[in-house]
């Protein structure tokens, strides 16, 4: 986060947020958080989210197998 320019204070104010929103007895060592241009972000098992906001974030990048398989399918 430093590399991003994250200051302290806010990096230390998203870590309380984050741990506030784990569901149960979580902690922040099942998380990753890192910068993302100006946003922090948490990524979890299966979603990935935004650390002050907590709005989940969904990755458009990553859906090439999904459509080369579904492509696959419609042709036979």
């Amino acid at each position: 986060m430093l590399e991003s320019r994250v200051s302290s204070r806010r990096a230390a104010r998203c870590l309380l947020k984050v741990r506030d929103r784990l569901p149960g007895a979580k902690s922040l060592s099942g998380v990753r958080v890192f910068a993302q241009g100006h946003a922090v972000i948490v990524s979890e098992e299966n979603r990935v989210w935004d650390a002050e906001s907590g709005q989940v974030w969904l990755d458009f990048h990553d859906t090439a197998p999904a459509c080369r398989s579904r492509s696959s399918i419609a042709r036979r």
